[in-house]
């Protein structure tokens, strides 16, 4: 009999919680549809004065505002680099990964029903490193992080990454052949980087045989596939 493994790619950042604050607190249905960079720019803008007005952070309101000309002048400004800000060291592995997150998400996502969130995901992860930074005094990175999170939790899926491949086994075997073999490496390759994405196996069979054994089949070759993966 023969069956098949189809394989179809799915965010997990798409099932973060949301906390609560976060999105609200920042405004996110003000935002204007107009682009990243101009997105980018008032975010810059706003995070400027939440820092001068709210915190009183002169340094950090200058700094947000020199990013945001920056930006309007259709500049690269990457988010703050971690080792840019004294960080605690338990928060410092968190903030690297959130990092990485962030960079992909900017490569990858950057679509235009995606400008405003990631815009918003990368001015609140530099807030919430700024204020990280002033750990345990201030809480408000905790809000930054929400921020952050909940912005990336709402992104949507290029249409060119709702992927399914279907993984074809021969008859009656449980390992996989050549050709399933460099169709499971070609996925592993190109998301091996990609902590942060899961891969969700489905086994399907024909209606021949045994309904008990095609179930075991299916899932012994769904876990083959998983295994090749790595």
């Amino acid at each position: 009999m023969k069956m098949i493994v189809r394989v179809f790619y799915v965010l997990l950042l798409m099932v973060l919680p949301s906390c609560s604050g976060g999105l609200q607190e920042f405004g996110i249905g003000s935002l204007p549809k107009n682009g990243f960079y101009s997105n980018l720019a008032n975010e810059y803008k706003g995070l400027a004065s939440y820092e001068e007005d709210f915190m009183a952070h002169e340094d950090d309101a200058l700094h947000f505002t020199a990013k945001a000309r920056k930006v309007l002048k259709r500049q690269d400004v990457p988010p703050d680099l971690p080792e840019s800000r004294n960080i605690p060291d338990f928060a410092v592995e968190g903030l690297a990964d959130a990092y990485s997150i962030l960079m992909d998400a900017l490569e990858t996502l950057k679509i235009e029903q995606n400008e405003a969130l990631l815009a918003m995901a990368q001015t609140r992860y530099d807030c919430w490193l700024a204020h990280q930074e002033d750990f345990p005094v201030e809480g408000a990175y905790l809000s930054c992080k929400t921020g952050f999170y909940d912005a990336l939790a709402l992104l949507n899926i290029p249409e060119a990454d709702k992927v399914v491949h279907s993984i074809h086994f021969d008859s009656g075997a449980i390992a996989l052949n050549k050709e399933a073999r460099e169709a499971v490496g070609k996925i592993a390759t190109r998301y091996r980087d990609r902590s942060h994405w899961g891969i969700v196996l489905k086994g399907y069979t024909d209606s021949k045989g045994d309904k008990h054994q095609n179930k075991i089949l299916s899932m012994r070759r769904a876990v083959a596939v998983k295994n090749t993966l790595g």
